[in-house]
Protein backbone atom coordinates (compact mmCIF):
# COMPACT_ATOMS: atom_id res chain seq x y z
CA UNK A 1 0.00 0.00 0.00
CA UNK A 2 2.88 2.38 0.77
CA UNK A 3 3.87 2.26 -2.91
CA UNK A 4 0.67 4.16 -3.71
CA UNK A 5 1.16 6.88 -1.09
CA UNK A 6 1.94 10.37 -2.46
CA UNK A 7 5.29 11.94 -1.67
CA UNK A 8 5.42 14.44 1.17
CA UNK A 9 5.04 18.04 -0.11
CA UNK A 10 7.80 19.02 2.30
CA UNK A 11 10.18 16.51 0.71
CA UNK A 12 9.17 17.57 -2.80
CA UNK A 13 9.91 21.22 -1.99
CA UNK A 14 13.29 20.23 -0.57
CA UNK A 15 14.02 18.62 -3.96
CA UNK A 16 12.87 21.74 -5.87
CA UNK A 17 9.75 19.94 -7.18
CA UNK A 18 7.39 22.76 -6.26
CA UNK A 19 4.65 22.08 -8.81
CA UNK A 20 4.19 18.52 -7.57
CA UNK A 21 4.09 19.74 -3.99
CA UNK A 22 1.42 22.33 -4.81
CA UNK A 23 -0.64 19.71 -6.67
CA UNK A 24 -0.64 17.38 -3.65
CA UNK A 25 -1.50 20.20 -1.24
CA UNK A 26 -4.31 21.31 -3.54
CA UNK A 27 -5.73 17.80 -3.73
CA UNK A 28 -5.80 17.17 0.01
CA UNK A 29 -6.14 20.68 1.49
CA UNK A 30 -7.63 22.89 -1.20
CA UNK A 31 -10.40 20.82 -2.84
CA UNK A 32 -8.32 20.68 -6.01
CA UNK A 33 -7.70 24.42 -6.17
CA UNK A 34 -3.98 25.20 -6.29
CA UNK A 35 -4.74 28.87 -5.61
CA UNK A 36 -6.76 28.21 -2.47
CA UNK A 37 -5.55 30.48 0.37
CA UNK A 38 -4.82 27.55 2.71
CA UNK A 39 -2.66 25.89 0.04
CA UNK A 40 -0.71 29.07 -0.67
CA UNK A 41 -0.27 29.72 3.05
CA UNK A 42 1.13 26.26 3.78
CA UNK A 43 3.44 26.30 0.75
CA UNK A 44 4.72 29.71 1.85
CA UNK A 45 5.28 28.47 5.43
CA UNK A 46 7.21 25.40 4.27
CA UNK A 47 9.34 27.43 1.85
CA UNK A 48 10.14 30.07 4.48
CA UNK A 49 11.00 27.41 7.05
CA UNK A 50 13.41 25.70 4.66
CA UNK A 51 15.07 29.01 3.88
CA UNK A 52 15.53 29.77 7.59
CA UNK A 53 16.67 26.35 8.81
CA UNK A 54 18.36 24.65 5.86
CA UNK A 55 21.86 23.61 6.88
CA UNK A 56 23.95 20.51 7.30
CA UNK A 57 22.42 17.93 9.65
CA UNK A 58 24.98 15.12 10.16
CA UNK A 59 23.61 11.85 11.56
CA UNK A 60 25.89 11.94 14.60
CA UNK A 61 24.87 15.47 15.70
CA UNK A 62 22.32 15.32 18.52
CA UNK A 63 22.86 18.75 20.09
CA UNK A 64 19.89 20.31 18.32
CA UNK A 65 17.62 18.02 20.35
CA UNK A 66 18.66 19.85 23.53
CA UNK A 67 20.24 23.18 22.52
CA UNK A 68 17.11 25.33 23.05
CA UNK A 69 14.26 25.44 25.55
CA UNK A 70 11.80 24.49 22.81
CA UNK A 71 13.96 21.53 21.75
CA UNK A 72 14.20 20.27 25.32
CA UNK A 73 10.43 20.54 25.76
CA UNK A 74 9.97 18.46 22.60
CA UNK A 75 12.40 15.88 23.96
CA UNK A 76 10.52 15.73 27.27
CA UNK A 77 7.38 14.80 25.32
CA UNK A 78 9.26 12.09 23.43
CA UNK A 79 10.77 10.54 26.58
CA UNK A 80 7.50 10.79 28.49
CA UNK A 81 5.63 8.92 25.77
CA UNK A 82 8.27 6.18 25.81
CA UNK A 83 7.92 5.56 29.54
CA UNK A 84 4.20 6.25 29.90
CA UNK A 85 3.46 3.90 27.02
CA UNK A 86 5.15 1.06 28.91
CA UNK A 87 4.55 1.91 32.56
CA UNK A 88 0.78 2.47 32.58
CA UNK A 89 -0.03 -1.08 33.66
CA UNK A 90 -0.38 -2.42 30.13
CA UNK A 91 2.66 -4.67 30.34
CA UNK A 92 1.41 -6.26 33.54
CA UNK A 93 -1.64 -7.38 31.59
CA UNK A 94 0.36 -8.33 28.48
CA UNK A 95 3.19 -10.28 30.13
CA UNK A 96 1.67 -11.58 33.34
CA UNK A 97 -1.98 -12.18 32.53
CA UNK A 98 -1.78 -15.94 33.36
CA UNK A 99 -0.39 -15.07 36.80
CA UNK A 100 -3.10 -12.43 37.29
CA UNK A 101 -5.82 -14.91 36.38
CA UNK A 102 -4.31 -17.49 38.71
CA UNK A 103 -4.19 -14.96 41.55
CA UNK A 104 -7.90 -14.36 40.98
CA UNK A 105 -8.60 -18.03 41.58
CA UNK A 106 -8.94 -19.41 38.04
CA UNK A 107 -6.54 -22.34 37.91
CA UNK A 108 -7.92 -24.38 34.99
CA UNK A 109 -5.24 -24.17 32.22
CA UNK A 110 -7.86 -24.33 29.48
CA UNK A 111 -9.80 -21.40 30.91
CA UNK A 112 -6.57 -19.45 31.35
CA UNK A 113 -5.62 -20.08 27.73
CA UNK A 114 -9.05 -19.03 26.46
CA UNK A 115 -9.06 -15.84 28.53
CA UNK A 116 -5.55 -14.98 27.34
CA UNK A 117 -6.50 -15.58 23.69
CA UNK A 118 -9.61 -13.39 23.72
CA UNK A 119 -7.98 -10.32 25.26
CA UNK A 120 -5.85 -9.20 22.26
CA UNK A 121 -8.87 -9.44 19.96
CA UNK A 122 -10.76 -6.86 22.02
CA UNK A 123 -7.63 -4.68 22.20
CA UNK A 124 -7.10 -4.81 18.44
CA UNK A 125 -10.69 -3.75 17.71
CA UNK A 126 -10.43 -0.91 20.25
CA UNK A 127 -7.16 0.31 18.71
CA UNK A 128 -8.68 0.33 15.24
CA UNK A 129 -11.65 2.35 16.45
CA UNK A 130 -9.40 4.73 18.36
CA UNK A 131 -7.35 5.39 15.22
CA UNK A 132 -10.49 6.70 13.48
CA UNK A 133 -11.00 9.31 16.25
CA UNK A 134 -7.50 10.79 16.47
CA UNK A 135 -8.21 13.96 14.52
CA UNK A 136 -11.77 14.32 15.76
CA UNK A 137 -10.98 14.16 19.49
CA UNK A 138 -7.36 15.31 19.46
CA UNK A 139 -4.28 13.76 21.04
CA UNK A 140 -4.71 15.02 24.60
CA UNK A 141 -8.29 13.79 24.95
CA UNK A 142 -7.33 10.39 23.58
CA UNK A 143 -4.37 10.00 25.93
CA UNK A 144 -6.29 11.22 28.98
CA UNK A 145 -9.36 9.18 28.08
CA UNK A 146 -7.31 6.01 27.69
CA UNK A 147 -5.66 6.54 31.07
CA UNK A 148 -8.94 7.45 32.79
CA UNK A 149 -10.44 4.20 31.54
CA UNK A 150 -7.30 2.33 32.55
CA UNK A 151 -7.45 3.86 36.05
CA UNK A 152 -11.07 2.81 36.45
CA UNK A 153 -10.20 -0.71 35.27
CA UNK A 154 -7.28 -1.00 37.70
CA UNK A 155 -9.47 0.07 40.62
CA UNK A 156 -11.92 -2.68 39.69
CA UNK A 157 -9.08 -5.14 39.13
CA UNK A 158 -7.62 -4.43 42.57
CA UNK A 159 -10.98 -4.74 44.32
CA UNK A 160 -11.98 -7.97 42.60
CA UNK A 161 -8.56 -9.63 42.95
CA UNK A 162 -8.32 -8.74 46.66
CA UNK A 163 -11.72 -10.22 47.46
CA UNK A 164 -11.99 -13.08 44.96
CA UNK A 165 -12.44 -16.57 46.39
CA UNK A 166 -13.46 -19.87 44.81
CA UNK A 167 -16.78 -19.59 46.63
CA UNK A 168 -17.89 -16.12 45.44
CA UNK A 169 -17.13 -16.13 41.69
CA UNK A 170 -15.59 -12.65 41.89
CA UNK A 171 -12.70 -13.96 39.81
CA UNK A 172 -14.81 -13.28 36.73
CA UNK A 173 -14.91 -9.63 37.76
CA UNK A 174 -11.13 -9.73 37.55
CA UNK A 175 -11.35 -11.00 33.98
CA UNK A 176 -13.80 -8.26 33.00
CA UNK A 177 -11.46 -5.67 34.55
CA UNK A 178 -8.51 -6.98 32.55
CA UNK A 179 -10.51 -6.85 29.33
CA UNK A 180 -11.72 -3.33 30.11
CA UNK A 181 -8.19 -2.13 30.70
CA UNK A 182 -7.01 -3.61 27.41
CA UNK A 183 -9.88 -1.94 25.54
CA UNK A 184 -9.38 1.50 27.12
CA UNK A 185 -5.60 1.51 26.77
CA UNK A 186 -5.63 0.22 23.19
CA UNK A 187 -8.29 2.78 22.25
CA UNK A 188 -6.42 5.79 23.62
CA UNK A 189 -2.74 4.85 23.47
CA UNK A 190 -1.98 2.23 20.83
CA UNK A 191 -2.64 4.60 17.87
CA UNK A 192 -0.48 7.30 19.51
CA UNK A 193 2.48 5.39 20.95
CA UNK A 194 4.76 6.33 18.06
CA UNK A 195 2.69 8.99 16.30
CA UNK A 196 2.61 11.55 19.11
CA UNK A 197 6.36 11.42 19.75
CA UNK A 198 7.09 11.95 16.04
CA UNK A 199 4.60 14.83 15.81
CA UNK A 200 6.36 16.61 18.67
CA UNK A 201 9.65 16.65 16.78
CA UNK A 202 10.83 19.03 14.07
CA UNK A 203 11.14 17.61 10.58
CA UNK A 204 14.96 17.73 10.65
CA UNK A 205 15.21 15.96 14.05
CA UNK A 206 12.55 13.30 13.62
CA UNK A 207 14.89 10.44 12.75
CA UNK A 208 17.20 11.10 15.70
CA UNK A 209 14.34 11.84 18.07
CA UNK A 210 12.53 8.66 17.05
CA UNK A 211 15.72 6.72 17.70
CA UNK A 212 15.88 8.13 21.23
CA UNK A 213 12.18 7.36 21.67
CA UNK A 214 12.80 3.69 20.94
CA UNK A 215 15.90 3.67 23.13
CA UNK A 216 13.96 4.88 26.17
CA UNK A 217 11.03 2.63 25.26
CA UNK A 218 13.31 -0.40 25.41
CA UNK A 219 14.78 0.78 28.72
CA UNK A 220 11.25 0.95 30.09
CA UNK A 221 10.53 -2.55 28.76
CA UNK A 222 13.66 -3.97 30.42
CA UNK A 223 12.55 -2.52 33.76
CA UNK A 224 9.11 -4.04 33.20
CA UNK A 225 10.50 -7.46 32.35
CA UNK A 226 12.59 -7.73 35.50
CA UNK A 227 10.63 -5.50 37.87
CA UNK A 228 7.04 -6.65 37.45
CA UNK A 229 7.87 -10.30 38.10
CA UNK A 230 9.53 -9.37 41.39
CA UNK A 231 6.58 -7.20 42.36
CA UNK A 232 4.05 -9.92 41.53
CA UNK A 233 6.03 -12.40 43.62
CA UNK A 234 6.63 -10.12 46.62
CA UNK A 235 3.37 -8.19 47.02
CA UNK A 236 0.91 -9.89 44.67
CA UNK A 237 -2.22 -7.89 43.86
CA UNK A 238 -0.98 -4.93 45.92
CA UNK A 239 1.26 -4.14 42.94
CA UNK A 240 -1.90 -2.87 41.24
CA UNK A 241 -2.09 -0.08 43.84
CA UNK A 242 1.29 1.16 42.62
CA UNK A 243 -0.07 1.43 39.09
CA UNK A 244 -3.20 3.22 40.27
CA UNK A 245 -1.01 5.90 41.87
CA UNK A 246 1.30 6.11 38.87
CA UNK A 247 -1.56 6.46 36.36
CA UNK A 248 -2.84 9.43 38.37
CA UNK A 249 0.63 11.01 38.11
CA UNK A 250 0.70 10.39 34.35
CA UNK A 251 -2.71 12.00 33.89
CA UNK A 252 -1.59 15.10 35.80
CA UNK A 253 1.57 15.45 33.69
CA UNK A 254 -0.35 15.03 30.45
CA UNK A 255 -3.05 17.50 31.50
CA UNK A 256 -0.64 20.25 32.54
CA UNK A 257 2.25 19.79 30.10
CA UNK A 258 1.40 17.78 26.97
CA UNK A 259 0.76 19.88 23.86
CA UNK A 260 -2.09 19.29 21.41
CA UNK A 261 -0.63 18.37 18.00
CA UNK A 262 -3.77 17.38 16.09
CA UNK A 263 -4.42 19.41 12.95
CA UNK A 264 -1.30 21.54 13.31
CA UNK A 265 1.47 22.00 10.77
CA UNK A 266 5.15 21.78 11.66
CA UNK A 267 5.36 25.56 11.39
CA UNK A 268 2.47 26.02 13.83
CA UNK A 269 4.05 23.55 16.24
CA UNK A 270 7.32 25.46 16.05
CA UNK A 271 5.54 28.57 17.33
CA UNK A 272 3.75 26.53 20.00
CA UNK A 273 6.92 24.98 21.42
CA UNK A 274 8.66 28.36 21.43
CA UNK A 275 5.80 29.91 23.42
CA UNK A 276 6.25 30.55 27.18
CA UNK A 277 3.58 27.92 27.90
CA UNK A 278 3.48 25.40 25.03
CA UNK A 279 0.51 23.46 26.43
CA UNK A 280 -1.60 26.60 26.73
CA UNK A 281 -0.53 27.81 23.29
CA UNK A 282 -1.48 24.47 21.72
CA UNK A 283 -5.01 24.48 23.14
CA UNK A 284 -5.74 28.14 22.39
CA UNK A 285 -7.99 28.90 19.45
CA UNK A 286 -6.60 31.31 16.87
CA UNK A 287 -8.42 33.24 14.14
CA UNK A 288 -6.24 33.85 11.07
CA UNK A 289 -7.07 36.37 8.33
CA UNK A 290 -5.18 36.10 5.05
CA UNK A 291 -5.29 37.27 1.47
CA UNK A 292 -6.14 35.05 -1.50
CA UNK A 293 -2.43 34.62 -2.16
CA UNK A 294 -1.94 33.05 1.28
CA UNK A 295 -0.36 36.07 2.98
CA UNK A 296 -1.37 36.37 6.64
CA UNK A 297 -2.68 39.84 7.45
CA UNK A 298 -3.98 39.32 10.99
CA UNK A 299 -3.76 36.72 13.76
CA UNK A 300 -6.29 37.01 16.57
CA UNK A 301 -5.78 34.62 19.54
CA UNK A 302 -9.03 33.69 21.26
CA UNK A 303 -9.70 31.51 24.29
Amino acid sequence: MIMFFPESPRWLISKERHEEAIAIMAKYHGDGDANAPIVQLQIREITDDFAATHNENPWWEFRELVNTKAARYRLYMVISMAFFGQWSGNNVVSYFMPAMVKQAGITDPNKQLLINAINPIFSMLAAMYGATLLDKLGRRKMLLGGLAGGLFSYVLLTAFTATAKPSNDLAYGTIVSIYLFGIFFAWGWTPLQTLYAVECLENRTRAKGSGLNFLFLNIAMVVNTYGISVGMEKIGWKLYLVYIGWIVVEMAIIFFFFVETAGKTLEELKEIFEAPNPKKASTQRVRVEMTESGKVVNVDPTV
